[in-house]
């Protein structure tokens, strides 16, 4: 029996230490959910609801000044800066000095999910690009940033850049907004009479990522530090972003369906914004159905349109045999059936418009010249006048068209006329004794 009351005893303080410890550690919780709750600034809110949307870009061949440093693949990964996705199907939004450097594109997600995208358009003068991950990811495993109402901006306002400098997790840091419409001149011209001026630090490989306000809504993309001046940053405006963005996401680039607008938005006044019709094309589809350039669009489809991204997001998806209903501000209501665009083919088009004959580089073809890749579009011939270009170039762009094959090339000229200049981007090979070198050159071309 003694032995009992012991065993007894003892089983009682156990059990007392037990529910004491457990009492302790629900105190310890509570205390750490008070302490999180206090601390669940603005800031923090903010950053939480873009976080999974920024992604890091880094490549494996990258410009070094005006030249490529030979890279094969399996070397280490070069960061070039941070994008944002505006589409759950994987469009991504950067600047174009960011994947200028690029011969391949490699992201990496929040979640730490790699994968490698494409280049679909690039704007130097604007500096931003759009690039599609590839494969595209389940519809549902991407978080889409939040938009802020184009032009609603108040100076002095908390705003917080977000990247993704180095892959090794998000960066962010907070300032404030100092000021809107910068100017920023080059050689004596203004390439930027627009920009959002902040103090908030934007890192080296942070570029490209969005410059967001307390409400965790993008309201610009962030683009460059000044050289001369610690401190201040610059970021493209959503404006300018969305009006970009908006002539890219159409049917025509990337479903070969024509449709024939460009829409657009702009600004009344803070909080006021409305979207028309940058351009229609001549003879298009919509041309024929009576719209024209300057149209105030309040709805498509039966829905309101007030943002601008919200319809590029439906226009890129259209295909030809839909129809689209566009109800006018005036209201009016035009309805335009899209049809199958059938571009020239692309060898033709550039042998007729641009004078030069191409083809495919293909493996063997790349390991004869010394490229490090394969792929893409080489020049073979040179029937007519540039002394820029020369054979075994790579064709990488025309106009804001990245060349990747000989139906990239037909819609780069889609339309151009005689005597019309297009600005082309080519990548050739230097050899040296121990090592090679791909050198960009950039030169602009007349349309013959």
């Amino acid at each position: 029996m003694p032995v009992r009351k012991k065993s007894s005893s003892k089983a009682i303080v156990l059990a007392t230490a037990a529910i004491i410890v457990a009492f302790s550690a629900i105190s310890r919780a509570d205390e750490v959910l008070a302490s999180r709750k206090v601390r669940i600034t603005p800031t923090v809110r903010a950053i939480d609801r873009v976080l999974q949307s920024i992604v890091n870009l880094s490549t494996q061949t990258k410009v070094v000044g005006e030249t490529y440093g030979e890279r094969n693949a399996g070397d280490n990964d070069f960061i070039i800066g941070s994008g944002t996705i505006i589409d759950s199907s994987g469009l991504v939004v950067t600047n174009s000095h960011v994947v200028r450097r690029a011969a391949r594109i490699n992201v990496r997600l929040a979640d730490g999910r790699k994968f490698t995208a494409r280049e679909l358009a690039s704007d130097s003068q604007n500096d931003l690009a759009l690039l599609q991950i590839e494969p595209p990811p389940g519809k549902d495993s991407l978080r889409v940033i939040p938009l802020a109402v184009p032009g609603d901006l108040m100076l002095g306002e908390t705003v917080i850049t977000v990247g993704n400098p180095y892959g090794l997790g998000s960066t962010i840091s907070r300032g404030v907004l100092s000021a809107v419409g910068r100017r920023v001149t080059e050689d004596g011209k203004v390439i930027f009479s627009d920009l959002l001026q902040t103090d908030a630090p934007i890192y080296p490989g942070g570029s490209g990522g969005p410059l967001i306000n307390l409400a965790g809504e993008m309201i610009g993309v962030t683009a460059a530090i000044h050289r001369e001046a610690k401190g201040i940053g610059f970021a493209i405006p959503l404006t300018r972003v969305l009006n970009v963005l908006a002539g890219w996401m159409v049917p025509e680039r990337f479903n070969n369906a024509e449709l024939g607008i460009v829409p657009a938005v702009k600004v009344h006044g803070p909080g006021s914004a409305e979207i028309y019709l940058a351009a229609v094309v001549h003879e298009s589809p919509a041309w024929r159905a009576g719209l024209r350039n300057g149209d105030i669009i309040a709805g498509f489809n039966g829905k309101k349109a007030e943002n601008l991204l919200d319809m590029s997001r439906y226009l890129c998806k259209l295909k030809a045999g839909s129809t689209i209903e566009l109800t006018l501000k005036n209201g009016h209501k035009y309805h335009v059936k899209l049809k199958q665009l059938k571009w020239t083919d692309g060898k033709t088009a550039a042998r007729v418009k641009l004078g030069v004959g191409l083809q495919k580089l293909t493996k063997p073809l790349a390991k004869a010249l010394g490229y490090p890749f394969y792929g893409g579009i080489i020049v073979s011939d040179i029937l007519s006048g540039n002394e820029y270009i020369q054979r075994g170039d790579i064709l990488a762009r025309l106009g804001d068209q990245p060349i990747l094959s000989f139906a990239d090339v037909a819609k780069a000229l889609h339309g151009t006329k005689p005597g019309q200049r297009i600005n082309a981007c080519l990548i050739a090979i230097k050899k040296g004794r121990r090592i090679s070198r791909l050198i960009k050159k950039e030169t602009v071309i007349t349309i013959k």
